[in-house]
């Protein structure tokens, strides 16, 4: 994919997106994307491991009418692992609230399990835009009727080189740590699978089991290999010839530390791309947070637009990133197995 130009709706700056390097435009460049009532969030995971699958859901998602804004910005959630995290994460959250509140934003569609319950989170502390209503993007495309029909599957399966036993390819769910409480990701997905395509793990909803996110990120390497082989077999016990996830984090570290079963993303399916799960760099590359000035980060306002992140080889000014927001999870549950 080549270069993509994206205007952010809450910081009014473009940002230009090619493979995992970008650029900030200049203010001569930028173009005028403030203002959106409803902004597409697909959050740092999406941005990182599937770009081409983001332009592809923001340009369905603003064809059916849903949006009219995409903001690239990170919820803030890895900050919590920087060293100085009890003064940033406030910080982030009151510019965040104030930008969303300037430009006018009343929904968000948000693409990912953690930055749907973090997003939530920051605006629940200011009564200005505690009233924005977050929708999960599987919700959204399931209202519109779009669906993952059997010829749809089979087709993928085929054209990937993915092998399957019946007549159509059967799909198991893994589940995200952060939906389990609310189930909004679990509903979406469901709804959006054929129901002959469906088959049930043991664990899955409220009861899903950790990818091994956690445990990877907390240097159990061990453990981390354990819960993800334990997903695939459980998926293969169901008698699922592929594992679906609705978290890019849960697609990577399934494809990373289990092969018992293929690992896609819901999204891969329904706008027909492969993401080469093998290929992507081991962590977050792109965060974009605030403005970098005098070689560091600071985090005080989101008004000249704005990166935390790294292309390929990362510049001064990004070079501050701790060891731990690289390496922070991005997938909640126990870091040790859960029961």
């Amino acid at each position: 994919m080549g270069r993509v130009v994206y205007e952010d709706a809450l910081t009014n700056s473009a940002i230009a997106l090619d493979g995992y390097a970008y650029e900030l435009l200049g203010r001569a460049d930028r173009k005028h994307g403030h203002g959106a009532r409803s902004v597409f969030f697909p959050g740092c995971s999406v941005i990182n491991f599937a770009q081409p699958l983001m332009s592809k859901v923001y340009e369905m998602l603003t064809d059916l009418g849903e949006v009219d804004g995409i903001s690239l910005l990170c919820c803030g959630k890895l900050l919590s692992f920087e060293p100085d995290a009890d003064v940033l994460c406030p910080a982030f959250r009151s510019e965040f609230s104030r930008s969303v509140a300037e430009a006018g934003v009343r929904r968000i569609v948000t693409a990912c399990p953690n930055c749907t319950a973090e997003v939530r989170r920051m605006l629940s502390f200011d009564p200005a835009v505690s009233d924005v209503e977050v929708i999960v993007l599987p919700e959204v495309l399931a209202a519109h009727g779009i669906a993952l029909e059997p010829e749809r599957v089979r087709t993928f399966f085929e054209r990937n080189g993915i092998a399957y036993a019946g007549d159509a390819p059967t799909l198991a769910v893994h589940d995200s740590c952060p939906d389990r409480t609310i189930g909004e990701f679990a509903r979406g997905v469901r709804s959006l699978i054929a129901g002959d395509l469906l088959v049930e793990m043991e664990h899955n909803r409220a009861s899903s089991l950790c990818c091994g996110s956690l445990a990877k990120a907390a240097g159990k390497p061990d453990a981390a290999t354990r819960q993800a082989k334990r997903r695939g077999e459980e998926g293969k016990s169901a008698g699922a010839d592929g594992l679906v996830t609705v978290c890019m984090s849960c697609s990577s570290q399934l494809s990373s530390f289990q092969d018992t079963l293929p690992v896609m993303h819901y999204l891969e399916l329904l706008c027909d791309e492969r993401i080469d799960w093998d290929g992507l760099p081991p962590y977050l590359q792109m965060r974009f947070l605030f403005e970098a000035r005098s070689g560091r980060r600071d985090y005080d306002g989101l008004s000249g637009g704005a990166c935390c992140g790294a292309s390929a080889v990362p510049d001064a000014d990004c070079a501050q990133t701790s060891p731990g927001a690289n390496s922070a999870p991005t997938d909640e549950g126990s870091a040790d197995e859960r029961a």
